[in-house]
């Protein structure tokens, strides 16, 4: 049986949000270098790969309200800068694993997701599939995605991870190990900066006012947004991690299953 990780590079982790247009080079080689020890610790492992769009495409998505769809020429212009926004940020992530060596493909979501009144109602992973039998990793991303009922919206990562994960669970000769939501914060913490270990179905009332606390442009929704779509996700027997990238070899202890300070979603 394949194993399959989902690792999401969040967009503050892989560029600076206080700067439109803004990666960090350094960090994002970093991430990639862990992912290379990993895979030659564990050659079995796939990978899927998404990376946020930090302050790439979500500066362009504020401008031009793209999330809410277009109905003039403008909004349509602005559609699709969002979507170019997108596409940079992933070619370079997808330019560093090439750098490393390793065999990694960009992957459009807005040519295989169509939603209507912002609820997808068409996917196609097929080739996305394909590519993880052939040990290729797929990197995909958040993306500006075609709306049947209003020109466009935002598909943010955590959606199409979450489309993903759902797909694949459905085939009886794939696992979904494990989502890891790599930031640049030790998890979901509380007001005192303590991280909360835990969060499950159970306990989301109890802790959802410590997830609405962003102070950078995400017109995706944020903390609060992440944990609802990897709780979703849990109801399938997939386990989310949330865990801090910055702080080097964090994911690479993960994927080999030694401890980090981290929130566990299940």
């Amino acid at each position: 049986m394949k194993r399959v990780a989902f690792l999401k590079l969040g967009g503050s982790l892989i560029t600076d949000k206080s700067k439109p247009y803004t990666s960090r080079p350094a960090v994002i080689k970093q991430i990639v270098q862990e992912i290379k020890e990993v895979l030659q610790l564990r050659p079995d492992l796939h990978l899927v790969v998404g990376n946020g769009a930090g302050s790439f495409a979500h500066q362009s998505a504020k401008k031009y309200g793209t999330t809410d769809g277009f109905n003039n020429d403008a909004g349509k212009y602005g559609y699709c800068v969002v979507q170019n926004d997108a596409v940079i940020l992933n070619r370079m992530i997808v330019e560093e694993f090439l750098k490393q060596g390793l065999p990694a493909v960009g992957f459009q979501p807005s040519a295989t997701i169509l939603s209507k009144n912002r609820v997808p109602f068409f996917q196609n992973f097929t080739a996305l599939q394909a590519m993880i039998d052939q040990k290729i990793i797929p990197v995909v991303y958040g993306d500006a995605i075609v709306d049947v009922a209003i020109g466009a919206t935002i598909f943010s990562t955590d959606r199409v991870i979450e489309c993903l994960a759902k797909y694949f669970h459905k085939i009886p000769d794939l696992k979904v190990e494990s989502i890891l939501s790599i930031g640049n914060y030790d998890g979901v913490t509380d007001f005192n900066g303590q991280v909360i270990p835990e969060i499950t179905k159970d306990n989301l009332s109890a802790i959802s006012k410590y997830l609405y606390n962003c102070q950078h442009v995400d017109v995706t929704g944020g903390m609060a947004a992440k944990v609802l779509e990897l709780l979703a996700i849990a109801k399938y027997g997939i386990k989310s991690i949330i865990v801090n990238g910055a702080i080097k070899n964090n994911l690479k202890k993960v994927l080999l299953g030694e401890p980090v300070l981290a929130t566990v979603i299940q």
